[in-house]
């Protein structure tokens, strides 16, 4: 993240040199499209570019455009990150029932409802 935010295409006036820093640069909703885009780089077996990966990120483009031509420019972030992960069971080749099984929260887990 830091040789992203210190990269040319950001162009910050000096070198930022905490995540903290990065972070505010970068803003929470930008920081969440980054998280997104990393969970597809994990545990990558084989060096070449994984096409659904692209297909994914261009999905979840289309849905963050059209939630603000709809003028819903407050879920327009969620709309990227919604179209983007609605291709996870593909990415990691999983059945659709085990990543929403695994996306529930649990019964304990910070957040919960039904927290003890």
């Amino acid at each position: 993240m830091l040789q992203l935010i210190n990269s040319a295409f950001f162009g910050v006036a000096q070198k930022v040199t905490s995540i903290r820093h990065a972070i505010t640069l970068l803003g929470y909703e930008n920081l969440q499209k980054w998280l997104t885009l990393l969970l597809f780089t994990i545990d990558r077996r084989d060096d070449q570019s994984n096409p659904l990966i692209e297909k994914a990120v261009v999905r979840g483009l289309v849905m963050e455009v059209l939630a603000k031509k709809a003028g819903e420019r407050s879920v327009s972030d969620s709309a990227f990150i919604t179209g983007t992960l609605s291709m996870i069971n593909l990415l990691f080749n999983i059945n659709s029932d085990e990543v929403a099984k695994k996306m529930k929260p649990r019964s304990g887990d910070p957040g919960c409802p039904g927290r003890a």
